[in-house]
């Protein structure tokens, strides 16, 4: 059956359907497990596959395996607040400027760089 009309679209959605999520609002979600939960808790509820929660491989993705995404991806804001997080990516990119700035510049994000969470990170 076809959707139609305003708000349409939102019926049962299989389990083994792809998330398309922001991986900075999934790192901040399982930070703060509190307000930002909820729009993700939201998001879960309204696919009717009757989960008002997060799907556990989403809840369950470790600060590093999140930091190194985002590194991947040229993010250059971590939220410096979240200790586990500032951990990881110091593990990951410190004394790795080189490597760090050509994935930074190779995303086109080389202006996000200097006195960025990141650029502390890799070590000045």
């Amino acid at each position: 059956a076809r959707a139609s009309g305003a708000g349409a679209g939102c019926g049962h959605v299989p389990a083994s359907t792809p998330w398309l999520l922001s991986l900075t609002f999934v790192q901040l979600a399982d930070a703060n497990q509190g307000a930002a939960t909820t729009p993700l808790n939201a998001l879960c509820a309204a696919t009717g596959s009757g989960q008002a929660q997060a799907p556990p491989q989403l809840q369950a993705l470790p600060p590093d395996v999140l930091v190194s995404a985002r590194v991947f991806n040229g993010d250059t804001a971590y939220g410096g607040g979240n200790h586990s997080v500032a951990a990881a990516l110091r593990a990951l990119v410190h004394g790795q400027r080189a490597v760090v700035e050509r994935l930074v510049g190779a995303r086109g994000k080389q202006a996000q760089m200097p006195r960025s969470d990141l650029d502390v990170a890799c070590g000045c």
